[in-house]
């Protein structure tokens, strides 16, 4: 069992290439090689740090640390994050096809199938890399997925917190290239100390990796093994990416004490990095790396078990909440049953005394119903009196010399069309033609005034038996009887008749 150790409170520390999100909440624990470290986060801030002071390589162990761990931060949350360096995690380098999405994963899978070292199911997650000789790369870096399950069932059972993260350890140096006073588009290599190993990372400031490696040497171990790796790793990044290492930067214990050793073989720069390598460095810099530079083995769905299961108590609250509310209903309603039953009786008593009137006032509406429709009958049928009124108005309009032979009015719409036919009186005048057009137009005038106010449409005067109209050649005929006549009403000794025709609108 692993003692139990101090409390203690984690030094704050800041870097340029950002913060710890405000809201973040989590246990951020360190396994690098079996050295176990956690810190607890609570709102952006590193509140409390424990270390193991035994090794910690089995689940079990595993379990019992966590524990611990929470016990000794008293951290509250429900989540753990994981930064790795395990013999087993492999970061391998390889072409892919020019594919995004879904399509580059299933590529990514088939390659993982293909190059994994160990027996069993792998889990893996990859980071681009900059089109090398052979075209887009891939870093993909691969996890036997039996061992990360138990690592996610110790820490449900151990602490009860759902292992949300896990990201290798070579992906946290990466933050130290982002600090470094070098363009953008440089390539720096940056070695991590592990005691009997150490980790390679070459990356860029501006985010992206090239190459990352495990390599079991170190300059405390074994300085020559570590050379040579370190020579083979500038030469395969200069082959595969056509780009020159402009700097070697150590990070761990006693990096400043061999670093004359370390840069001996080398004509590029060797020096000692800019970060504090302190305890909680791996915990705390993950947090504080950009979402984009923090490769997952972890799969999305474990990434939203927390947030399912609070779901879950959300939804189990609601249902609780509505059961209980349901009740209450129940039972409320089985009360106002009882009230509306006696409340049943005394309406029905009042049914029967309203439907007793309700007859009475419905044969009172039945007769006044037929009174209206007999005054509506009345009213809708009378005749406009429009017509009769005309006719009477004509004795008064009709000049004394024009005789009326036929009169006719019409309704079409809301108008009234009207026609007047008539004649002349016999007379001794030298031109009854235009005696019967002024005649004519004073009974044009009188009609179109008070009160028929008859828009006159068409006044005709002829003689004979039909209107002599222009353009028609019985007008030459008219005039010449006309003139035969000495310009009296006569023909031949006949009484030629000087016609009209009056037509108008009424509304």
């Amino acid at each position: 069992m692993i003692p139990k150790t101090s409390y203690r409170v984690a030094p704050t520390k800041r870097t340029s290439m950002g913060s710890i999100p405000p809201s973040l909440r989590t246990l951020s624990v360190s396994l690098i090689h079996g050295r176990f470290h956690a810190v607890a986060v609570n709102r952006g801030a590193v509140t409390a740090s424990w270390d193991a002071p035994n090794l910690v390589t089995e689940p079990s162990e595993l379990a019992a640390a966590l524990k611990q761990a929470v016990q000794a931060t008293g951290y509250p949350g429900s989540t753990v994050r994981m930064v790795l360096a395990h013999p087993r995690l492999v970061s391998t380098l390889t072409s892919v096809p020019p594919a995004r999405g879904s399509s580059l994963d299933r590529v990514l899978d088939r390659v993982v199938q293909r190059d994994k070292t160990f027996e069993g199911a792998a889990v893996w997650c990859h980071q681009l890399t900059p089109p090398g000789k052979t075209g887009p790369n891939a870093l993909i870096h691969l996890f036997p997925a039996a061992l990360m399950e138990q690592y996610t069932r110790a820490c449900e059972k151990g602490a009860g917190l759902t292992l949300v993260s896990v990201v290798p350890a070579s992906a946290v140096l990466h933050g130290q290239i982002l600090e470094l006073p070098v363009a953008a588009g440089d390539a720096v290599m940056v070695v991590a100390g592990l005691g009997s190993s150490s980790l390679l990372l070459v990356g860029q400031r501006d985010g992206q990796v090239l190459l990352a490696r495990s390599v079991p040497a170190s300059w405390t171990g074994n300085v020559a093994g570590l050379l040579g790796d370190l020579s083979s790793t500038v030469l395969y990044t200069r082959e595969q990416f056509e780009t020159e290492v402009t700097g070697i930067y150590l990070f761990g214990a006693d990096a400043v004490l061999h670093q004359a050793a370390l840069q001996a073989p080398f004509e590029i720069p060797v020096r000692p990095s800019l970060a504090d390598d302190v305890p909680d460095y791996w915990a705390a810099e993950v947090l504080r790396l950009p979402p984009a530079m923090t490769p997952n083995l972890v799969s999305v769905a474990q990434q939203k078990a927390p947030q399912r299961r609070a779901m879950i108590r959300v939804v189990s609250v609601v249902a609780m909440l509505l059961v209980l509310l349901a009740l209450g209903m129940l039972g409320w309603s089985h009360l106002q049953l009882s009230k509306l039953g006696s409340q049943l009786t005394d309406l029905q008593s009042e049914r029967d005394e309203l439907l007793m009137r309700h007859r009475e006032f419905s044969d009172e509406c039945l007769g006044l119903l037929d009174m209206q429709a007999m005054k509506v009958e009345v009213e809708d049928n009378r005749p406009d009196p429009l017509a009769s009124y005309s006719l009477g108005y004509l004795g008064e309009v009709v000049p004394p010399k024009l005789v009326l032979r036929a009169f006719a009015i019409m309704q079409q719409g809301p108008v009234w069309q009207t026609r007047y036919e008539g004649v002349l009186m016999p007379t001794t005048n030298t031109a009854p033609d235009l005696a019967l057009v002024a005649e004519v137009e004073a009974f044009t005038n009188r009609l179109a005034g008070a009160p028929m106010h008859m828009l006159v449409t068409n006044a005709v005067t002829f003689q004979g038996s039909e209107p002599a109209r222009p353009g028609d050649g019985r007008a030459g005929e008219v005039w010449l009887d006309r003139i035969r006549a000495e310009g009296t009403n006569q023909v031949d000794g006949a009484v030629i008749e000087h016609k009209f025709v009056v037509e108008g609108l009424v509304r």
